[in-house]
């Protein structure tokens, strides 16, 4: 009869779960990761969004080359505000084709920068814009003399 009473307490004990001391040291050891961890993944989640700015106004560049060798006209992009930038078409006088702006937070560091393109597909001048995110980082697009247009 006491291997029945030994067997029974082992039962007990190991059916009884967490204690109280356990659970409260387990929430401070993930609550500590927390406040470390947290403000990191938020400062990359903007360093990725301010490469995905940048490789859409690269597009727009792009598209605006294709679209001056297409009409076999001249085509620019200005950059006419901190965050707005345009693209114009060249019919005897600029006209502006598209207007595009850069989401919230996001800034040009110049404004007047202006990269026109050639039927030819080539650009001048050669030209970079920077782009600022809320956290103060940069990339570059830069139009080489070519019409290649890139972010760095």
């Amino acid at each position: 009869m006491p291997v029945k009473n030994r067997k029974a307490n082992c039962k007990d004990r190991d059916s009884r779960g967490m204690s109280m001391l356990e659970l409260v040291i387990v929430v401070a050891i993930i609550s500590a990761i927390s406040v470390v961890a947290v403000p990191q993944l938020l400062d990359v989640r903007e360093d990725y969004r301010l490469i995905a700015v940048a490789g859409e106004v690269v597009g727009v560049m792009n598209n605006t080359r294709i679209l001056s060798v297409s009409r076999n006209t001249d085509m620019r992009v200005n950059v006419s505000a901190s965050g707005t930038y345009l693209v114009q078409a060249d019919d005897g006088s600029w006209t502006t084709e598209s207007t595009y702006t850069l989401p919230d937070g996001f800034t040009f560091s110049t404004t007047g920068a202006i990269m026109q393109f050639h039927p030819r597909g080539n650009a001048t001048p050669v030209a970079s814009v920077q782009i600022i995110n809320p956290n103060g980082n940069t990339r570059n697009v830069v139009v080489e003399l070519s019409g290649r247009s890139y972010s760095q």
